[in-house]
Formats: C-alpha cells, structure tokens, sequence
C-alpha cells in the first residue's frame, strides 16, 4: 500500500511538475537571457556550522589517510554508540518498509542504498528520496533521446542539468541541491562505507548493524572532509576529480533555471550551453572552475 501511494504521488509530481511551462522553438533560444554569474546559491543557516580540521587531519597526503584518522576519531565519539547506531538501523528498515523493496538492510552496500541513506540523513523523508531517484531516471532517458551516441559530453551535461532541473521543481531549489551534492559524496564515501561494514561484519555485528556503523562512519567522514576542505582550495581539489567538479557545476545551473526562469527544461539547456555557462568535457575544467565552486560552497548540503 504504501509503494503504490509513494509511486501516485511521484506520477503527480510528475505530471504537474514535468511538463514544460514555457515552450520555446529551437531557433529562438539565443535570444533569450541567461542566468549569468551564480556565485554563492545560499547561505546556510545559522545552527550550520563547519568544524575547524583538526592540525592531524591537515598533514594528510591522501584521502586514504584522511579516512583513518577518521575512522578512528569515530570510534572514540558518540556517533559510534548503540544508540546512534539502532537509530540509524531503524531509520534505514523504515525506509525500505515504506518504499516496499526489501523488508532489511542489503547484505552489501551498494551506492544506491548509501545515497539513500545520505538523503535520509540530510533530512529527505522517503517519498522524497523516491522522487529523486524517479527523476535521475527521468533525466537520464531525456538526455539519451536528446543526445544519442553522443560523444562530445552534451548527455551527461544534459542529464545533470535537467536532473536538477526537476528536483528544483519537483522537490525544491535547497533540496535540489542536497540531492545532487549527496549524491556526489556517495561516490567518494562509498568505498569506505563498505571497508568499514566489513570490518563491523568481521567483529561480529549483524549485518543490518554493521550497514549502520558503516554509513554512520562514512557520514562522520563526510564532516571531517569538509572541515578539510574548508581550509583552502587545495584540499578540495584533492578529494573531487574534475568531473565531481564539473557535474557540481552543471547540477547548480539546472537548479538556476529551474527557479529563476519559465523555460522548459530543454530551452533551458540550450541557452546556458549557448551562452557558455555549463561545462561539456572533464578536461574542460579550469582552475578557475574549481576555485568557484570551492569559493562559492557548492558542495556542501
């Protein structure tokens, strides 16, 4: 019962929300203004706040090593206890039970359920997750049709702009932008999300217990990596490649049209692409790309 009704309400975001609002013909496009210069997309509020990094955790090499200090502070917080870590569990089954996909936690981690998990986290409650997950889908078969057999970036552009497109429609712009930024944390998390499940497996946790402990670590991570990368630019550039940093840009503008502007979503792309504000190739990347969206807190949820 409750899938179907999760899955009505995703038809009827989608109906009212999909549909273009403003039609445009192709040929009309360059004419019409572009959003500009972004800057910084909001201000957090003011219980916000980002922990100063640690002289330990500025001394790291790599993001390996950032990980073990980490995992070992942790271990030594509250975030480590029963309790955080049943509440998280629980969380966890609520939302499987709610979407009706599996009544437990998965034997192995996979970045679909730890993004999942990082949306739940950040405050999204199941339907919304639903609909994110509704829309990437979307967004990807659009930008297929639009762009086949593409080789020159325009689909995976296309496919994160219109993403955020219709989250900032569908959901909101803030929580547009907690979506797509989780979503690039989970590729960089991941890998030690599952170490540290089986670490938990290994000690002689249940699974559904370790899953928790793990993704709890990896949320903990998450707070002392941007601690880190609060520091200074350099930092930042060492944890996102150039297509983390691409894909933060390109997911922002979508959600720039998606407020400000009445164009559908293909318009929409097609003047911020002819007005050069979007980003086509990883090795397009400059340095000052990645000073902007370091600069401007386009990573952070």
């Amino acid at each position: 019962m409750k899938a179907r009704k999760i899955l009505a309400v995703i038809m009827c975001v989608g109906m009212i929300c999909g549909s273009n609002a403003y039609a445009v013909g192709e040929t009309e496009y360059k004419d019409l203004p572009s959003v500009g210069e972004i800057g910084p997309e909001f201000i957090h509020s003011e219980d916000y706040e980002v922990k100063q990094a640690s002289e330990e955790l500025l001394a790291v090499s790599s993001l390996n090593e950032l990980a073990e200090i980490s995992r070992e502070n942790f271990e030594n917080s509250p975030e480590a206890s029963t309790e955080n870590t049943e509440a998280t569990r629980q969380l966890l089954e609520q939302y499987y039970n709610e979407v009706g996909e599996i009544e437990s936690l998965a034997a192995t981690l996979s970045q679909a359920e730890f993004f999942a998990y990082l949306l739940l986290a950040d405050g999204l409650d199941a339907i919304e997750v639903a609909v994110a997950s509704s829309d990437a889908d979307a967004a990807k078969s659009e930008a297929q049709d639009m762009y086949p057999n593409d080789a020159s970036g325009l689909q995976d552009s296309y496919r994160h702009f219109t993403w955020n497109h219709r989250l900032t429609k569908d959901l909101s712009k803030e929580k547009a932008r907690v979506v797509a930024c989780d979503y690039e944390w989970s590729a960089v998390l991941l890998s030690y999300a599952q170490s540290a499940y089986e670490d938990y497996l290994n000690q002689g946790y249940e699974s559904s217990t370790a899953a928790a402990k793990g993704y709890n670590y990896a949320y903990f991570m998450r707070e002392d990596a941007y601690s880190v990368c609060a520091a200074g630019v350099e930092y930042f550039n060492a944890i996102f490649a150039d297509a983390a940093v691409r894909d933060f840009w390109n997911n922002c503008h979508g959600r720039a049209y998606a407020a400000d502007y009445s164009y559908s979503r293909s318009v929409a792309f097609n003047v911020a692409n002819n007005a050069g504000e979007l980003i086509n190739s990883d090795y397009a990347v400059t340095d000052s790309h990645i000073q902007k969206v370091w600069a401007w807190d386009w990573y952070t949820v």
